[in-house]
């Protein structure tokens, strides 16, 4: 058995070296000196034999401290068989313990090494390798690491891999993508697609890959699984699905060739074309009813707002080196007065608390006004506004937190300075529009960059009109645009790299928008909605847009107003005064239940938050700030299917 590791020099290196292993046939690899203390060990593993120190052993494992020190039989052996552990895995641990060596784990290894080293106990071992996972993690394999750490329970590495699963299943459905998918067990794949949280552009997508899941796999199916087919379309949303597509569906050779499959997505067909159902059995009818009356899938999302702390003592600058379990630098971090930084945190709308979330140091944000906050997928970027206004010290840095991660990243500069703009993200692009740009002037201006390709948009457009009081949002996954004083929007055509604007009327009564004072824009599924005093829903005919309900929900003269939407739930946080304060209050309001409620209510500067023990407030950093919604993988530790159905 022969081993050849690559020793890193240098903490930069150690995300580019990896460690190559080659296993030759020997019956026994040794891992001491004949002039080391202690006592010899023969490990046996899968009929081979590994012999090492029985100290290190104990030094390292509670498994093997507790095998050697306690009441065992194993304890006076001078030969102990280990079942179940991998012998690669166990040799690289040893390997580790034994030489400490620098070494970085290719993918196949770390998977199994965690494994090992979680079943024996050698937290080290574990820690090490968690934290290699956690760089090598990827849409690619996502799937598979999911599977072993949610089997080891290790948190929250199995819930971030999750979360990319499951966000990422449009890449990973694709062929050259799809081993994760397609290596699943029947009951895997079943909670994967049926996961209410798998992101997908169209619920055919998911359809095809369930059967192409089947075809390849349909044979591995246990007997004792009673109509497998049956139970694959129960992961399917039907409800969202169209009667073409469902036609569609009906073609595959499996489905057409089940007389009971088919008759009931034929009858699912007729009840979303409102043909009548009579012909079809009592049966066909009362399943086809069931899938065609499943949830629809939903992005899980946490609301989360920008404070800083509410304690003014400061420290020093300082700076502090962190270091590994193996004793090498990891990174570093100079530490300023606690007081100038901020911090995100989350409402968790379950237990009606705040959590902290994430930092941003004083560095990034001291004395910073005007800038954004704005999420996508797993990341949140922070990018604008100016350092003390009128010194014309702008922030162009675009920066991006990896909340899988946990670290910060400069990820491009912006090419215009901007301040107190308009924003939104749509698809992968993060849009700035209007504000203050260089020597105070009022812009009437488009850009955006494209996160995904990494490149800002070549050419700045103008936009159509002049009102200041213009918004944006994202609607019907387009970058939409409004003027309420020129009672018209723009949608911006994205045809392959080549933009156009088109123009919608709205027909809006002014006298309900006079009484309105500031106002929001957001969009819910198909509707446009404005918030302010009354909250006006509109949708689209005929290519204008035109109210269908207006309901009053405050009576808050407000000086600010900023908005976002986590599934049916709209936030607001209202800027206003009271009392002769200046104070905040942030509503809840669900969009299907009318129901409304504040989380806190007139908090005034002086006043603070609570969040995990600690005491925060909303300072001036966040006079221009809006809350904003995130996808967090917290949110995904309890599955919620599609559909009910047992296995």
């Amino acid at each position: 058995m022969f081993l050849s590791f690559n020793c890193l020099k240098s903490p930069a290196l150690f995300h580019i070296f990896t460690v190559t292993i080659c296993f030759v046939k020997m019956s026994m690899k040794t891992f001491s000196g004949p002039e080391e203390p202690g006592t010899d060990i023969e490990l046996e593993i899968e009929g081979k034999s590994i012999i090492c120190k029985k100290e290190l052993l104990i030094a390292n494992s509670d498994y093997f401290k507790a095998m050697f020190e306690g009441n065992f039989i194993e304890k006076n052996k001078s030969k102990v068989s280990i079942e179940g552990v991998n012998i690669e895995a166990m040799d690289i641990i040893l390997t580790i313990l034994w030489d400490e060596h620098d070494v970085v784990l290719e993918e196949g290894h770390t998977l199994a090494v965690v494994q090992a080293a979680s079943m024996l106990q050698f937290e080290k071992i574990k820690t090490f390798c968690i934290r290699r996972l956690m760089e090598l993690l990827c849409p690619q394999n996502s799937i598979r690491i999911w599977i072993v750490t949610e089997q080891l329970g290790i948190k929250p590495l199995h819930l971030k891999a999750k979360f990319l699963a499951l966000s990422e299943f449009m890449i990973l459905k694709n062929t050259e993508e799809s081993e994760g998918i397609y290596e699943l067990t029947f009951q895997e794949v079943c909670n994967y697609l049926g996961h209410i949280n798998l992101k997908t552009d169209n619920e055919l997508s998911v359809f095809q890959t369930a059967m192409r899941w089947w075809y390849e796999n349909s044979k591995q199916i246990p007997d004792t699984v009673s109509n497998p087919l049956l139970k694959i379309l129960h992961c399917i949303s039907f409800s969202t699905m169209s009667a073409h597509e469902l036609k569609e569906a009906m073609t595959y050779p499996d489905i057409k060739n089940d007389k009971e499959i088919l008759e009931i997505m034929s009858c699912m067909e007729h009840m979303k074309t409102n043909k009548s159902a009579e012909m079809f059995t009592e049966n066909s009818h009362k399943v086809a009813k069931k899938l065609i009356s499943c949830r629809s899938r939903e992005v899980a999302k946490i609301l989360c707002i920008l404070v800083t702390p509410a304690s003014e003592t400061s420290s020093n600058d300082h700076e502090v080196v962190y270091y590994d379990d193996y004793k090498r630098k990891w990174f570093h971090e100079k530490l300023g007065d606690n007081k100038d930084k901020a911090i995100v945190l989350m409402y968790d709308a379950p237990s009606k608390k705040f959590k902290k979330f994430f930092n941003i140091d004083q560095y990034k944000c001291k004395n910073l006004e005007g800038f954004k906050l704005q999420s996508y997928k797993e990341f949140v970027f922070m990018y604008g506004g100016e350092f003390l206004i009128g010194r014309g010290k702008w922030n162009q840095n675009f920066w991006v937190y990896d909340t899988l991660r946990d670290r910060w990243e400069r990820k491009t500069v912006m090419p215009h300075p901007r301040r107190h703009f308009q924003t939104c993200v749509v698809g992968s692009k993060v849009f700035i529009a209007g504000g203050t740009g260089t020597f105070r002037v009022t812009q009437d201006s488009l850009f955006w960059y494209d996160f995904k390709l990494d490149r800002w948009c070549e050419y700045v457009r103008h936009l159509l009109f002049r009102d200041k009081q213009f918004k944006c949002c994202c609607f019907l996954d387009q970058f939409f645009v409004i003027s309420i004083n020129e009672q018209c929007g723009y949608f911006l055509k994205d045809d392959v790299d080549t933009y156009s604007w088109t123009r919608v009327e709205a027909i809006i009564d002014r006298t309900i928008l006079s009484n309105q004072s500031e106002f929001a824009v957001f969009s819910y599924r198909d509707r446009l909605f404005i918030k302010g005093k009354n909250l006006i829903e509109m949708k689209i005919e005929d290519n204008v847009l035109v109210v269908i309900s207006i309901r009053h929900v405050t009576d808050i003269d407000c000086d600010k107003i900023d908005i976002d939407l986590c599934n049916n739930i709209v936030y607001t946080l209202y800027k206003h005064r009271f009392e002769e304060h200046d104070v905040c209050s942030l509503e809840s309001y669900n969009l299907d239940t009318q129901e409304c409620s504040f989380i806190f209510e007139n908090l005034k500067e002086a006043d603070s938050l609570e969040a995990d023990k600690e005491q925060f407030r909303i300072k001036a950093i966040t006079a221009s700030m809006s809350p904003f919604a995130f996808e967090h993988y917290s949110l995904l530790d309890h599955y919620i299917s599609v559909n009910e159905f047992e296995f």
